[in-house]
């Protein structure tokens, strides 16, 4: 549940803003707070490939998953921003619906004799109801926010396909700096030589949050493996599976308020 949690909520985002205009106007912002920046973001979200791959493995038909169907949804996003959207993008190797199908079946060929392509519909009300089954592999790329003159970005994937013993997923988060025109690589935050009381600092406050996990196990990775976004006066920091905890728990996130990390985080992203 936790992970069709996550799907939803992450579907249901992007299809309400994917209802959005396309004019850029400033009726249109969305997602902003504390603007300090004459530039403004505007989002919308494109879907590139949205179908359902079925495989046979006819010759095989008693083998282990000699059948297999994988539904596929791929978000991209597209800002009125040039050098925004080639950031966003420059990591992104399949960017039509043609790669994305030679992709999806590819995978499959060298397992299997039959592969058809089937179309998949989702609604909000599917999105609503949870009715979203039939997508096993997910990448979308979502705008959340824009903070001061930072822009918010998240990128979450699932992948799942027969004979596994569950699905991947995982959300990174993604900050770019639209004074300075680049992406603020999380270890950058940290002031030089600070990164043990960070460390212990988030030590103590994923403790007051009882998250779960062996920290005195997984400690180094809290100032090593990490993304951010901005809250009110607070700064979260978060951690995929298997970074900070087991699967099972999920990913993690830790949110230490301004104050606390003065002298330890530079002060522009303490705004």
């Amino acid at each position: 549940m936790m992970f069709r949690s996550r799907i939803y909520l992450y579907l249901l985002g992007v299809l309400m803003i994917s209802a959005c205009s396309k004019q850029v106007t400033k009726s249109n912002i969305i997602n902003n707070d504390n603007l300090s920046s004459s530039t403004i973001v505007v989002a919308e979200n494109e879907t590139l490939y949205h179908k359902k791959v079925c495989a046979k493995n006819n010759k095989k038909p008693d083998e282990f998953c000699a059948n297999e169907c994988q539904g596929h949804l791929e978000i991209s996003i597209k800002t009125n921003i040039d050098w925004l959207n080639k950031l966003l993008n420059d990591n992104k190797i399949l960017l039509n619906e043609e790669e994305l199908k030679e992709s999806a079946i590819g995978s499959l060929i060298s397992r299997f004799d039959d592969i058809t392509e089937q179309d998949i519909t989702l609604t909000i009300e599917n999105v609503k109801n949870n009715e979203f089954d039939e997508v096993d592999n997910v990448s979308i790329i979502k705008f959340e926010k824009q903070h001061k003159h930072f822009a918010v970005f998240s990128d979450f994937y699932n992948y799942f396909e027969c004979g596994m013993a569950h699905n991947q997923y995982g959300t990174r988060f993604r900050v770019f700096d639209l004074n300075k025109k680049q992406e603020i690589q999380p270890t950058d935050i940290i002031v030089q030589g600070k990164e043990t009381e960070l460390a212990k600092v988030l030590y103590d406050y994923a403790n007051q949050e009882e998250l779960y996990g062996d920290f005195d196990f997984i400690k180094d990775n809290l100032v090593e493996d990490f993304s951010f976004y901005f809250k009110k006066n607070e700064l979260v920091f978060h951690y995929g599976n298997y970074r900070i905890s087991g699967f099972a728990q999920g990913e993690q996130e830790i949110s230490v308020p301004y104050t606390k990390l003065k002298g330890i985080i530079k002060d522009e992203f303490l705004q």
